[in-house]
């Protein structure tokens, strides 16, 4: 089931690389920020592509956890600019980032979860289908009892 899906290895190391961002000085981490911003939107827009063309479920997680990383990056840097100069780093900014780190995570998480999902569904539903076919049949069986 593997093979259907394409997940990108860039979007958690994009967001690895805008955590490691946080943890850098004032200006070499608003520069990587804004670095993994950019490529960020870069494969938002290409999963988005890949989206149109053929919608697989670990495809549109991934589309959409890179695009809400990079909107969480973009909060990121315009909490840094006021910052550069200063050479202070707003601490909500490192949060920013691991969020977004998370969420550029789910394309793979997605990945492993489907086929485990369908698989606990499959079972779930063929043992509600089993529980009402045994009342059907005890309802049948009672039937003719009554009738005696």
């Amino acid at each position: 089931m593997a093979s259907r899906h394409r997940i990108s290895k860039l979007p958690p190391a994009l967001g690895g690389l805008a955590l490691l961002a946080a943890q850098m000085g004032a200006a070499a981490g608003f520069y990587v920020t804004m670095l993994a911003l950019a490529a960020l939107i870069g494969v938002a827009f290409a999963g988005y592509l890949r989206c149109v063309e053929a919608a697989m479920p670990a495809g549109v997680v991934e589309t959409l956890g890179s695009a809400a990383a990079a909107a969480l990056l973009v909060a990121s840097c315009a909490l840094r600019f006021p910052d550069v100069v200063s050479g202070r780093v707003p601490p909500q900014s490192g949060m920013l980032a691991a969020t977004a780190f998370a969420l550029t995570l789910s394309g793979p998480l997605t990945l492993l979860l489907v086929p485990v999902a369908h698989s606990t569904w499959t079972r779930a539903r063929r043992g509600i289908g089993r529980r009402l076919a045994d009342r059907r049949l005890a309802r049948r069986l009672r039937r003719p009892a009554d009738a005696l």
